[in-house]
């Protein structure tokens, strides 16, 4: 007999062909009606299974079903039982609360079921509440007689709809004291097996698809009417073992919620597995379409699922996942590198910073003073003592003092240099220079603007040592060598650091014009504006510090010596120095980015 759990019987009987036998049978069946108490839960062969409670009659049956009826004893096992109350007789039924799906379903039952009074029905069985009748998704092993006492048989298998020729096959248990059921569902087909009598396989289309079905467990009366022996039921029921028939599919990498970069190499790795009862991998792919290993599409940012299935001979899968997410990169460190100048004019390159010739093997009349860069690197001006420039790479030639006609200092002829000069900046956007002469003289060449020089105000306290611009491209800062800043222009003083032990010997502004950096012979460094003062180097008397220079990004500088010796500080790698090897002539002057 097949009455859909949950769901009330409103009568008939049919017959079973070829048995002579009359069963009545669920052939209108409708929504129960609602528990009015909600559900308890209990514990049973390692599962949590819902208690079915109702104080008005309710499908199968119609019966009560009373929520202390079924328990588990210290033993772990369960028991159903049928029980008169005062309320009437009740019925016990438990619901799997996991769903399960395709696999093979064991029960283990103490007593002989071939005894139950001919009104009591067990019902092992598959439903979903979700389907729709007169199916619901119900595979069903039930024991009973339907209250027919005279009935040969006593326990049928059933695939829904039950009146479908071929759905439903009635069976003989034997008095054995431990009945074992089992049921295995695959895709396409249900086979049951009890005691050792053969196994009955049903394969029409009716056997459910894997879905919401859950597992029933119910112990009820045909009908609602009372035992015919007047008797309560009880029944024990000391196992239950689900093995599932479904295939897995596992991924080792990537690894949940990881990062990657914009075209990063991505090995991925996975693996499917057969369960024990199933059939064997037809397939195993991931969402690339790759077998195992391959790669992880990376090609573009964004948050992306990635997803391993594992299909079965029979057509059951299963799929695994793993979220990642694909980010642009960072952005590359600027590059970094510096030039050393030594006083014959020879250049020697650091880091990122390329060699664009140098005036070391040519005969010069005066020693190279200063080097300054161009805004891209990509060239660099030196500068005599006499004012002559020398420009390498995609450095300008803008003019020189010679070439004005004017001799270098020290000449007894003709006009000439009151002082040397001794250093050169470039003028704000690369097309033009100034020199600054150590008597505070400032010489602009291409579109540097000219705003002033220590011969203008009445002169400077000290040599001049160093000219920096200021971010305008109208204004710049001169510096002594006693420690004094003169501004021009729309350059604005920011401090200086007035006379030290050791003379100022060099100069650089921050990049982006709101501070600068002096240093003395010692190797003092003084930060002013936006220059934070990052540390300074160790010198001797013989080896003094000649020069400093600033990274692009301004966080950090190098310190040049004499000797060539490079000490980097703030975020300033270190790129290497010509320390202890020969040099031509000492280091003067550096720069760097």
């Amino acid at each position: 007999m097949i009455m859909m759990s949950g769901f009330e019987k409103r009568g008939a009987t049919i017959a079973v062909a070829g048995s002579g036998l009359l069963f009545a049978l669920c052939t209108v069946c409708g929504p129960a009606a609602a528990a009015s108490d909600p559900p308890s839960t209990l514990t049973f062969a390692g599962y949590q299974w819902t208690i079915k409670s109702s104080t008005t009659p309710i499908g199968p049956g119609p019966n009560l079903f009373d929520a202390a009826g079924p328990f588990v004893d210290s033993s772990g096992n369960l028991h159903l039982q049928i029980v008169q109350t005062t309320a009437g007789w009740e019925s016990s039924e438990v619901i799997l609360d996991p769903i399960l799906g395709y696999g093979t379903y064991r029960w283990t039952v103490n007593g002989p079921l071939s005894t139950l009074d001919p009104n009591v029905v067990l019902a092992l069985f598959t439903y979903d509440q979700s389907d729709t009748p007169p199916w619901d998704g119900e595979l069903d092993f039930e024991a009973s007689r339907f209250a027919d006492a005279e009935d040969p048989t006593n326990a049928q298998y059933v695939v829904q709809p039950y009146g479908t020729p071929g759905n439903l096959q009635r069976i003989t248990l034997s008095n054995s004291n431990v009945t074992t059921v089992t049921m295995t569902w695959l895709p396409g087909g249900v086979t049951f097996s009890a005691d050792s009598l053969p196994p009955w396989t049903n394969t029409s289309p009716h056997v459910p698809t894997n879905s919401t079905e859950q597992i029933h467990m119910s112990l009820w009366l045909f009908e609602g009417n009372a035992p015919m022996n007047g008797q309560p039921v009880s029944v024990e029921v000391t196992g239950f073992q689900f093995a599932s028939s479904t295939p897995t599919a596992s991924i080792s990498s990537p690894a949940d919620n990881g990062t990657y970069v914009v075209g990063q190499t991505v090995p991925t790795s996975f693996a499917c597995n057969d369960s024990a009862n199933g059939a064997a991998i037809a397939s195993c792919v991931d969402s690339n379409g790759q077998t195992s290993p391959g790669l992880l599409a990376t090609s573009t940012p964004g948050t992306y699922t990635y997803a391993v299935t594992a299909t079965s001979a029979d057509g059951q899968t299963a799929t695994s996942f793993a979220s990642y997410t694909v980010v642009n990169p960072p952005p590359s460190p600027p590059p970094h590198g510096y030039w050393l100048v030594g006083s014959d004019g020879g250049i020697f390159s650091f880091g990122s910073a390329a060699f664009h010739g140098s005036t070391g093997a040519l005969r010069l009349t005066r020693p190279v003073v200063g080097i300054t860069p161009t805004a891209d690197e990509g060239g660099y001006w030196l500068v005599g003592s006499d004012g002559g420039v020398f420009a390498f790479g995609d450095a300008g030639f803008y003019g020189s003092i010679p070439g004005l006609g004017i001799a270098p200092t020290g000449a007894t002829r003709g006009q000439h240099l009151d002082a040397p000069v001794v250093g050169v900046v470039p003028s704000v956007d690369d097309k033009g220079y100034f020199m600054v002469g150590s008597d505070g003289g400032v010489f602009a060449f291409g579109d540097s603007h000219f705003e002033g020089s220590c011969p203008g105000i009445g002169g400077c306290s000290g040599p001049a040592v160093a000219v920096a611009p200021d971010a305008s491209g109208r204004g710049y800062w001169l510096v002594t060598s006693t420690g004094h800043i003169y501004t021009f222009g729309d350059a604005r003083y920011l401090g200086a650091p007035g006379p030290q032990s050791s003379p100022i010997t060099s100069m650089v502004r921050t990049p982006d014009g709101g501070g600068y950096w002096v240093l003395d012979g010692d190797g003092q460094v003084f930060g002013y504006g936006d220059a934070a003062q990052s540390g300074a180097p160790a010198t001797t008397e013989v080896d003094p510090a000649t020069a400093i220079f600033a990274t692009a990004d301004g966080n950090g500088y190098w310190v040049a010596l004499a000797s060539g010796a490079v000490f980097a500080f703030g975020d300033a790698p270190y790129a290497g120095g010509m320390a202890g090897r020969p040099l031509n002539g000492t280091i003067i002057a550096g720069t760097g980015f």
